[in-house]
Formats: structure tokens, C-alpha cells, sequence
């Protein structure tokens, strides 16, 4: 139950690499260094006060803490120094349905791994279209999607006029 900690806080230093855009463009990059350098300082404080008292539990605790601030700090300083305008509404919409179906996942409880696998995969193939019923996509994304999926059947096509072969 550990890894959902983990993979939250390296979530969250994905997005502070995406976040970083005005600091890079502004070529103000001394502001990273600092922001790092305040979410290692820490990263290293909770470390000595959390995993004597909660062991593997107070590292991943302490990493997540020290990312979320590596992120927040990155995201103010960031807006300060060059304003990017990021589709809120859309963000919020991919990270709650995200965080749905996986609290969905953890509900689900099949003993047996094979049929296990495949419940959690449809759960997971349902993703982008319940996007869709959020109207997520844009026109041109819809439009984009509808000409791949076009491309796959006429190559579909292809593949069985030929036999297969």
C-alpha cells in the first residue's frame, strides 16, 4: 500500500518539470536551484523526524511531502515570472476520473490474478471514453481520433482481404 505514495510524489515531480516552463523561458533558472534545493533540505528534516517513528511509511511520506513542495513552490514562482495558461478545468478532469477508477480498483478484490488483470485492464480501457462522456476532447482532437481509428480499420481491411498472410 506503500506504492501509491511513491507513484503520487513521482507524479508530482513529473508535473513540476512541466510547470517550469516561465523560469526556463525567463532564463531565470537560479529560482530552480533554490526550489530544489528547499524540497531536499526537507525531504531530509521529515526523513529524520518520520521514519524513525514510521519506518518505510515515513520516507514515502516525507518524499510526497517534499515533492508537493518542490511543485507548489516551482508552480507560484513560475506564474510569478512568466504566466502560462494551463486548461485547469481539463487537468482537473483527467486527474479526478484518474483517481475514480483507481479508487474503483481498489475495491476490486478477485482471487484469481488472470481474471484480476482483465477486470482492472477493462477498468482502465474505459478511461478514455468516459473522457469523452466529460467532453474532454476538443473538436479537433475528436476529429484527430476519429481519423486514426479510420486508418486502423482500412488497415484492417487490408490485412484480411490479403488472408491474413
Amino acid at each position: 500500500h506503500i506504492v501509491p505514495l511513491i507513484l503520487l510524489s513521482y507524479i508530482l515531480w513529473g508535473a513540476y518539470f512541466h510547470i517550469q516552463v516561465g523560469i526556463l523561458l525567463q532564463k531565470r533558472t537560479r529560482n530552480i536551484a533554490v526550489i530544489v534545493i528547499i524540497s531536499a533540505i526537507s525531504n531530509l528534516i521529515l526523513n529524520y523526524l518520520l521514519i524513525p517513528k514510521l519506518g518505510s511509511w515515513g520516507a514515502a511520506i516525507a518524499t510526497l511531502a517534499s515533492f508537493l513542495i518542490m511543485f507548489i513552490l516551482n508552480f507560484f514562482i513560475s506564474r510569478k515570472i512568466y504566466q502560462v495558461k494551463y486548461e485547469y478545468v481539463r487537468i482537473a478532469k483527467l486527474l479526478g476520473l484518474a483517481t475514480l477508477l483507481y479508487l474503483i480498483s481498489l475495491t476490486i478484490n478477485i482471487t484469481s490474478l488472470f481474471a484480476s488483470i482483465v477486470v482492472k485492464t477493462c477498468l482502465c480501457l474505459t478511461f478514455p471514453f468516459l473522457l469523452f462522456l466529460l467532453r474532454f476532447y476538443t473538436d479537433s482532437e475528436i476529429e484527430k481520433l476519429k481519423q486514426i481509428i479510420k486508418g486502423v480499420i482500412q488497415l484492417i481491411r487490408g490485412y484480411l482481404k490479403k488472408g491474413g498472410n
